[in-house]
């Protein structure tokens, strides 16, 4: 037969072991919680960036020119950008300019 105090203590010990276990499933989802949070602060960062790349591309330019110097008085000018508006032998002699600055430029010895 069980005593009274008996039957105490054992009510008591099943309330410490379910507080315990309370106790535990509240930390899981509180770790749980701040999981979510950091994840979704990666997300917001990560959007973000993309959105700033995406943004601050159409800034990113790359306009060459030409600094042409005179050999005789050293007068420095730049040499203005071609507009498009060249007649056919222009744009022959621009491709063919251009065909051989890249073919000498491009040449390597070993390759041959």
């Amino acid at each position: 037969m069980k005593t009274a105090s008996a039957e105490q203590a054992l009510d008591a010990y099943f309330r410490e072991g379910t507080s315990w276990d309370d106790d535990r499933v509240a930390e899981a989802h509180r770790s749980a919680r701040v999981g979510w949070r950091v994840a979704g602060a990666g997300w917001v960062c990560a959007v973000t960036g993309g959105a700033s790349l995406l943004l601050l591309m159409p800034l990113k330019r790359v306009e060459p020119f030409v600094v042409r110097v005179d050999n005789t008085s050293g007068i420095v000018d730049v040499v203005p950008v071609y507009a498009g508006d060249a007649t056919i032998e222009q744009a022959v002699t621009r491709y063919f300019v251009t065909h051989y600055i890249l073919m000498v430029c491009g040449f390597n010895f070993f390759k041959h």
